[in-house]
């Protein structure tokens, strides 16, 4: 199976696939990304829409309120990044766009959970 491959001139070694080529790691069709996926939207949903937590008045402002569920979804949201970096490293997906997003993604969770 030959693929074309391009480097990534903003980092050394970093190899990246061309567009339109298939995924040779399979990453992009498994199931359990998608399954995570949806459970993060879920619990979005539940935090803003079905639960009044964020909308009640309070002694705190919004932004500093939090509870269980938050920390759940911040400790999910942060080992999907971890894993998906990862993922992404190793099989050398999305480029340098991809590492920066997730790198990005990683320091906005990790300020949320500090």
């Amino acid at each position: 199976e030959s693929l074309v491959r391009l480097k990534a001139e903003s980092i050394p070694g970093l190899v990246t696939y061309a567009p339109g080529l298939a995924d040779p790691s399979g990453y992009l069709s498994s199931k359990g990304w998608g399954l995570l996926a949806a459970l993060c939207v879920y619990f979005a949903y539940e935090l803003l829409y079905k639960s009044n937590f964020f909308w009640q008045d309070g002694p705190v402002p919004m932004i500093l309120r939090t509870s269980p569920s938050t920390y759940l979804a911040l400790g999910v949201s942060f080992g999907y990044f971890v894993i998906d970096f990862w993922t992404c490293v190793k099989y050398n997906l999305g480029g340098t766009e991809m590492v920066l997003h997730h790198l990005g993604s990683l320091l906005s969770v990790t300020t949320a959970l500090v």
